[in-house]
């Protein structure tokens, strides 16, 4: 019964964070509006093609609003999380290209303190067993996490400079969904073709090249960063929405750490809740960053910045 309830909870909170978020955005911003139903109709695509295709996991009973295999609640969420991880870079004053590594993090921070606790309570099921990769979580998902926020904020910014010049491109903005999972499948093919022929056939083998792109998409935001620094922080009022997106993303952390302890799985997997403690953490300290209408980290370039 408490299972049903929480799976009814999901439902409702994300409905209800798209729908604000979907208001926030109609009162002004229309390009917004097309960006937020654009993730949701990319995350449904990614959900239904990877089940599809991939055959790697299945979700549970319980969801009352499904489409084929893939919940609703959770092309929902999809849409928050992109608009989110999007919203969060864009108060950074940096170059544009180096946004979508920023963006995959961003989205790989949501993962590495949700998926393995769903897991454990029955939201979703990985074929993979709980002993192996990622407390039972494939390498390939948590790096296809950052491709998936990669791609869709690649061609949706590649959308919004067209648009600058262009306004009538804005209308591209709706084959984002289609190119973006077009160059997600063609990536993990690709990851996987290399790892079939390095002879990567262990999940343990496979989370280093998870390691290996968190270090590199890291590399190159800090990189950017740390060379754009001077006041590099946007006003928070011109990235619209940013409350609401940022509030949704706290909220997913805040219901699966509320789970991770009422079902006891904290103190049975000590390691998986320092985890979900540490990703919780991180955000909160990102807000905190983001909180300042000034921010100086260092010396920079004095040269115009591309935004």
């Amino acid at each position: 019964m408490a299972y049903r309830w929480s799976v009814l909870l999901i439902e409702t909170a994300a409905l209800g964070f798209f729908a604000v978020a979907f208001r926030r955005f109609l009162a002004g911003h229309p390009a917004k509006v097309a960006e937020l139903w654009c993730a949701f109709f990319y995350g449904l695509i990614l959900e239904e093609l990877d089940i599809y295709f991939f055959r790697t996991y299945r979700y549970g009973e319980g969801f009352l609003l499904k489409l084929g295999n893939a919940p609703l609640a959770i092309a929902f969420l999809w849409g928050l999380i992109l608009l989110s991880s999007m919203a969060i870079s864009d108060r950074l004053r940096i170059p544009e290209f180096s946004k979508p590594f920023l963006d995959g993090l961003l989205a790989l921070l949501i993962d590495i303190g949700v998926d393995a606790i769903a897991i454990r309570i029955g939201y979703w099921t990985w074929t993979l067993p709980r002993s192996e990769g990622w407390f039972g979580v494939p390498a390939g998902n948590l790096y296809a996490w950052m491709w998936v926020a990669f791609w869709f904020s690649f061609f949706t910014r590649l959308v919004r400079r067209l648009a600058l010049k262009d306004g009538g491109r804005g209308v591209y903005q709706f084959l984002v969904p289609a190119a973006a999972y077009l160059m997600l499948f063609c990536t993990l093919v690709t990851l996987g073709l290399f790892m079939a022929g390095a002879g990567w056939t262990r999940e343990s083998q496979r989370l280093w090249l998870f390691y290996a792109h968190v270090l590199v998409f890291a590399a190159v935001a800090a990189a950017v960063i740390s060379r754009h620094a001077k006041e590099i922080l946007v006003p928070a009022k011109d990235v619209a929405g940013s409350d609401i997106l940022f509030y949704s993303r706290v909220s997913i952390h805040a219901f699966f750490l509320a789970a991770l302890l009422w079902t006891g799985l904290g103190w049975s997997q000590p390691w998986l809740a320092l985890v979900a403690v540490t990703a919780f953490t991180i955000e909160w300290g990102v807000r905190y960053v983001l909180s300042r209408e000034k921010l100086e980290l260092g010396r920079a370039r004095t040269d115009p910045v591309e935004i």
